[in-house]
């Protein structure tokens, strides 16, 4: 899979997008210490705003569901970056905490009716069934 190069961002910035950071590592900060998420979010931040030449502000949580934040590493978030975002879904209401805003995950080969449906508040239907049929019964102990 191929990732963006430095200048593929420069050009995204000259375009006006906004750019965030997303860590060093690609770590669970649900599972690390809050030193070394601290030390994720300042180099992270550090490295890009150096190649970009422009504050980063934007965090976002990597995988971003409940599990992999805890209230530690949001607070460390919270104090380097404006905005932060989780990735568990669910729509923003008015008025939004900056520092944890819900963002929906549009992953590889979403079509744009998908995406739109996404959006626009669609429920998403999932291909694989969350729920798990209960475990079979061990016929030996129906028996007895």
């Amino acid at each position: 899979q191929e990732h963006m190069t430095w200048d593929d961002l420069r050009r995204l910035v000259a375009q006006g997008f906004e750019i965030g950071s997303h860590s060093c590592s690609h770590a669970d900060f649900g599972r690390i210490p809050v030193d070394e998420a601290e030390r994720e979010l300042r180099e992270s931040q550090r490295r890009l705003e150096e190649e970009l030449g422009m504050p980063i502000r934007q965090f976002a949580f990597p995988y971003g569901h409940r599990h992999n934040m805890r209230p530690s590493t949001i607070a460390a978030a919270q104090r380097l970056y404006d905005v932060c975002c989780s990735a568990y879904g669910g729509h923003n209401t008015a008025p939004v905490d900056p520092g944890h805003v819900r963002r929906v995950v549009i992953s590889t080969g979403v079509t744009f009716l998908a995406f739109r449906a996404i959006v626009e508040g669609w429920p998403i239907l999932r291909r694989e069934n969350p729920y798990h049929a209960p475990a079979p019964v061990d016929a030996q102990q129906a028996v007895s």
